[in-house]
């Protein structure tokens, strides 16, 4: 590596010095609520100045035993081009949960879909298909619907009550962030839960999104670095949202549309 100049000593500095601002922003932001896709249905973290003052996983199992019950047909691509071995390890665990059922946590609406589901599974796993029949595809729907409806109301219910805690002042200034999945059209459950209870209003101002990111302190982290380079945007740029994009990118898209000096 080059040595260091005086110029990377002076980068060093300005990155030291800017994570302790970082820090400081965190610590200065009332109320933050961060959240994350976990396999129990999501993560919820309440923050007040920058420390841990709440957190919950609040979706009920019902969802997962929902949501296993549904990935068994799911499955069935994937086992068409494997031994045997994991097909027939699939087919023994639906029928066993099939015998189980009746034990299970499932709402009384989605039982028939899960035994449509289960008995499929159980039977066919292995076996290739250009499509799976219309009742097994219906009932991987109706899973799907009964389970977004006790996560979507679970989450909705715990936001609702730290929110009734904090009072409506407290609210107003209040952040959220989400890490999200890798979705290609929409952000995923818990960004649909924040902004509902946010509004559509709080979208890039006080409700962010974090693409493929589940751990909670990074999240944290990027709240306060949003709001830190709003912050010296602003003073040194006059414009309070020139890093909401890359100001690097910006200035390389500019220079590769110019027209070719040669």
């Amino acid at each position: 590596m080059p040595s260091p100049t005086p110029a990377d000593r002076l980068n060093e500095l300005f990155a030291s010095a800017y994570h302790e601002h970082v820090e400081r922003v965190i610590a200065g932001l009332d109320d933050v609520l961060v959240v994350h896709s976990t396999p129990l249905g999501g993560h919820y973290a309440h923050y007040r100045n920058g420390v841990l003052h709440a957190s919950a996983e609040p979706v009920p199992a019902s969802f997962r035993i929902l949501k296993s019950i549904g990935h068994g047909p799911t499955a069935i691509p994937a086992l068409a081009d494997v031994d045997g071995a994991a097909a027939a390890a699939i087919r023994a665990a639906a029928a066993e949960t099939l015998d189980a059922l009746p034990g299970l946590d499932v709402p009384p609406e989605a039982v028939g879909a899960a035994e449509i589901a289960l008995r499929f599974t159980a039977e066919s796993a292995g076996e290739r298909f250009e499509h799976l029949p219309k009742d097994v595809t219906a009932a991987c729907e109706a899973l799907i619907t009964a389970a977004g409806a006790i996560q979507g109301t679970a989450c909705r219910d715990l936001v609702a009550a730290w929110r009734h805690d904090m009072g409506a002042e407290r609210w107003s200034r209040a952040y959220g962030i989400v890490g999200t999945g890798w979705a290609t059209k929409e952000h995923g459950t818990h960004y649909e839960v924040l902004v509902n209870a946010f509004g559509t209003e709080a979208l890039g101002v006080r409700l962010f999104s974090s693409m493929g990111e589940k751990d909670e302190a990074r999240l944290l982290r990027r709240i306060g670095v949003i709001l830190a380079n709003r912050g010296t945007c602003e003073v040194v740029l006059g414009d309070p949202h020139r890093m909401d994009v890359e100001l690097i990118g910006d200035a390389v898209q500019r220079a590769l549309e110019a027209p070719d000096p040669s």
